[in-house]
């Protein structure tokens, strides 16, 4: 009985604001901005660093986005650009796209897709890069700052 009270007033002070009431998690929309570094293999051992761009629409623990990463490799001696979407479930998400790369030799275009682990502001990942004959494979971690858009607080104080 207490508790089919105090539901009431909950419902009732949710009511007394502007909005309707809703049960469950609205929709938030995120733009994420920050960098990433790791270890590069192909043909041997090298390193990246760059930074990285995105903007997600989180419902729940469901994420689906853009996201764009500028990486400096001295595998390739040169820049690394990718571009697609993203799409991530709990902690795991998996990005898949466009990648270029413009290196000291030659230009490339191919592929990449990603797999990684989120951990709020730092994620790990795995990447593979398909630019040439043989795949480059990133191991890396990002530091990202998400910044929600559109934010309202839930009440007027």
């Amino acid at each position: 009985m207490v508790g089919i009270v105090a539901l009431g007033i909950g419902v009732a002070a949710a009511q007394s604001v502007n909005e309707t009431y809703v049960i469950g998690v609205r929709p938030k929309t995120y733009l994420s901005i920050g960098t990433t570094s790791g270890v590069s293999i192909s043909n041997g051992t090298g390193v990246f660093v760059g930074g990285l761009t995105g903007i997600s629409r989180v419902r729940g623990n469901h994420l689906l986005g853009v996201t764009t990463e500028c990486l400096y490799d001295s595998k390739v001696s040169g820049v690394i650009g990718t571009l697609g979407p993203k799409l991530g479930l709990l902690i795991g998400e998996v990005d898949l796209g466009f990648a270029f790369s413009t290196g000291q030799t030659k230009s490339s275009r191919g592929g990449y897709i990603r797999a990684g682990m989120n951990f709020g502001v730092v994620s790990v990942n795995y990447r593979i890069l398909m630019l040439s004959e043989a795949p480059i494979h990133h191991i890396g971690m990002s530091l990202k700052f998400p910044q929600q858009l559109g934010y309202r607080p839930r009440m007027d104080y």
